[in-house]
């Protein structure tokens, strides 16, 4: 009867694609995630985008959009009215930041919603991330009015 015997060529016959197996899928698990955590970031910055109701309430609210624009893509404003706001253009395609336009669009309700697009000319990169920049954009424009202290 004969002895199995382990050698360093048998490990490396079989441990090198149990190896390769293993980080396949810890890879494909870091990618899962990813796209799991992108998708429910796009879905808050969908759900979250500002609404505006009152005349005060909006002229608050496009005064923090267009800070933010401004802050946010290192930019001058290219155009400006009382429902349209744009950055200028990055001056080359290696420029990682961000351009932002936003507009604000009447509702049927009577309402507003205040919405922005970014984008950026890099090919590499955008800084920040394009649906983490809209999801600032939201969090600030929906934070700067506060019902209580307009009265």
């Amino acid at each position: 009867m004969e002895a199995n015997i382990i050698t360093p060529g048998t490990l490396l016959n079989f441990g090198a694609p149990c190896v390769a197996t293993g980080l396949v899928l810890m890879c494909l698990g870091c990618a899962s995630t990813k796209e799991r955590d992108q998708t429910a970031l796009i879905d808050e910055v969908q759900r979250t985008v500002p609404v505006c109701r009152e005349s005060k309430e909006c002229e608050i609210k496009w005064a923090a959009a267009r800070d933010w624009a401004i802050k946010n893509s290192g930019r001058n404003l290219l155009q400006a009215t009382n429902d349209y706001l744009e950055t200028s253009n990055p001056v080359s395609s290696s420029e990682e930041s961000i351009k932002v336009r936003v507009v604000r669009e009447p509702q049927l309700d009577g309402s507003f919603r205040i919405a922005a697009t970014v984008w950026c000319a890099s090919y590499i990169a955008c800084v920040p991330d394009k649906w983490v920049a809209l999801k600032s954009f939201n969090d600030t424009v929906n934070a700067s009015w506060h019902p209580a202290l307009a009265q």
